[in-house]
């Protein structure tokens, strides 16, 4: 995947947005291999749900580069800036997804259905782990999955 992309005084109509321009580009290319089961269990008024996976990147590595400017009023210093390739060979994640969620409820012609979903992960390698050793910046997807807790609201209409 590639991905790039600019912001200027031609495309952003904000009067005191920080930026005279904005240019972003980057590279994500891995090849994983991933395995994944899910077990549902039912009761009178609620569904239960754990999902247990795993991810293993086999190869690839992901890069950037950023370059813009400050606007008078906040600087006027424009600067590179380049994100160091991450490598994801031999790193991966073993996960957890522990859901609850209501059954359906009918309202009138319509059926609501709501729940929860706690994501939990083990990292492990030399990108994933705690091994940043060198001050490079390191990815720690454990600080996201273990803060995260999301919501969910499905709703049908007949």
């Amino acid at each position: 995947m590639d991905a790039d992309g600019a912001l200027t005084a031609a495309n952003q109509r904000y009067a005191f947005f920080p930026y005279n321009f904005y240019n972003a580009d980057g590279k994500f290319d891995i090849k994983a291999v991933y395995g994944i089961a899910d077990l549902n269990f039912e009761s009178r008024s609620a569904i239960y749900a754990l999902k247990l996976g795993s991810v293993f990147a086999t190869g690839g590595e992901m890069n950037g580069n950023m370059h813009y400017r400050y606007r008078k009023l906040f600087g006027t210093d424009e600067i590179w800036d380049s994100i160091s390739t991450v490598r994801f060979k031999n790193n991966g994640l073993v996960f957890a997804i522990i859901s609850l969620s209501t059954k359906k409820i009918k309202i009138n012609n319509s059926y609501f259905q709501y729940g929860i979903h706690k994501p939990l992960a083990v990292p492990f390698g030399e990108t994933f782990g705690n091994n940043a050793g060198s001050g490079e910046k390191s990815i720690k997807p454990r600080d996201i999955f273990l803060k995260m807790l999301t919501a969910r609201m499905d709703v049908w209409f007949f």
